[in-house]
């Protein structure tokens, strides 16, 4: 992966050379990632940890994957109380916004048919959090809390590997 230094003196002519449109035709992009899906799908864990390794220079192990319920208590307990005080107070209020927003499945008869709409939670959804330097609690928030409002039963969240 080329990283771009914005303190080097041909940054802008580097950033223009890669985000010029003849560099963002012909599908490389979408190649590339179809073909890191198929690996993943094909070679599970090794494959995340290959592609890991190679794109964040990060050597996990699948352990490693998922973050456990003590590093989140470990977690809950290293901030302090007023960010807690104030995730939770965002958590209600993002909360009660979107229960406003949930709408009901309805049927009626119309002529003897019947006509409506089912209003059905995805069984899974994936959240991307970014990650790096600042942290976004809200991110986190803004995303899983509508999920769960919708009944979605699995939320997964992925972030970057912190370097």
């Amino acid at each position: 992966m080329k990283v771009l230094m914005s303190s080097d003196r041909a940054f802008k002519a580097a950033l223009r050379r890669v985000t010029s449109r003849s560099n963002l035709q012909g599908g490389k992009v979408e190649a590339a990632v179809r073909t890191i899906l198929k690996a993943v799908a094909r070679g599970g864990d090794n494959a995340v940890i290959r592609y890991t390794k190679k794109f964040d220079r990060v050597s996990l192990k699948p352990v490693q994957f998922r973050v456990g319920p003590q590093q989140i208590k470990e977690a809950y307990y290293q901030i302090r109380k007023e960010e807690g005080d104030a995730l939770r107070y965002a958590a209600q209020r993002i909360m009660a916004f979107h229960e406003r927003q949930r709408t009901k499945t309805w049927m009626y008869q119309d002529n003897g048919a019947t006509l409506g709409q089912m209003v059905m939670p995805l069984d899974a959804v994936g959240l991307y959090v970014p990650g790096g330097k600042a942290v976004y609690p809200s991110s986190v928030l803004m995303a899983a809390i509508p999920a769960k409002v919708a009944g979605v039963k699995r939320v997964v969240m992925c972030t970057p590997t912190p370097r």
